[in-house]
């Protein structure tokens, strides 16, 4: 008898845990949707400067917030199931996409809106981040 009680008391705790995972995993999603964003207007100002990238503070503040974000990740794999977590890991694609009107003069067009979408249907998340950063994918 007291196990059932025991079982109970724990399935009561547990939607709550998983709802404090879910919505850590979307927070710590947009951060590291803008982190990119940060990152490569960081580059840019850098390039337009003629200096690196590791003395802009535009770029520092997408890598601490990078770092930020993925340890919101690890407290949201601890508090909620991987399978309620691991897909919205996705939702900071759109985020992203959603941050580049802070960044840009221009709209985007349908070009940079594909290259995006794109991106975010992909499985290879570091090719993707790579490419991003290099300049070769047109989201920012």
């Amino acid at each position: 008898m007291t196990a059932a009680a025991g079982e109970g008391s724990d399935s009561v705790t547990m939607p709550e845990s998983a709802l404090l995972g879910l919505t850590v995993a979307v927070l710590s999603s947009f951060i590291n949707g803008s982190t990119f964003v940060f990152q490569r207007k960081g580059i840019l100002r850098a390039k337009a400067k003629g200096t690196t990238y590791l003395t802009d503070c535009v770029w520092w503040t997408g890598t601490i917030a990078m770092a930020v974000g993925q340890i919101g990740n690890f407290v949201a794999y601890n508090a909620a199931p991987a399978v309620l977590v691991t897909p919205l890991g996705a939702l900071g694609i759109p985020f992203g996409i959603r941050g580049l009107p802070l960044h840009r003069t221009s709209a985007a067009n349908s070009a940079h809106v594909l290259d995006c979408t794109s991106v975010w249907t992909s499985e290879h998340h570091g090719l993707h981040q790579h490419l991003f950063l290099a300049g070769q994918l047109h989201c920012a």
